[in-house]
């Protein structure tokens, strides 16, 4: 029996691990920053909640909040 491939090699992505270093890279965010925020937010917010936060996390940068 052939498995299904998961949400992330479907969106060209190796793994969630993939996704996440490459969501890093995308928005120039520390990959740290990105895993700490998946772990606390779980995989169900990957495509949604955690980009949100990043984006968030960003601005807070650009403004030197964090």
């Amino acid at each position: 029996m052939e498995t299904q491939p998961s949400i992330y090699q479907k969106y060209g992505y190796a793994d969630r691990k993939d996704y996440l270093l490459k969501l890093a890279q995308k928005h120039n965010v520390k990959p740290e920053l990105v895993f700490q925020a998946a772990a606390l937010m779980g995989a169900n917010e990957d495509f949604d909640g955690l980009i949100s936060m990043i984006e968030e996390f960003k601005l807070q940068i650009r403004m030197g909040i964090i």
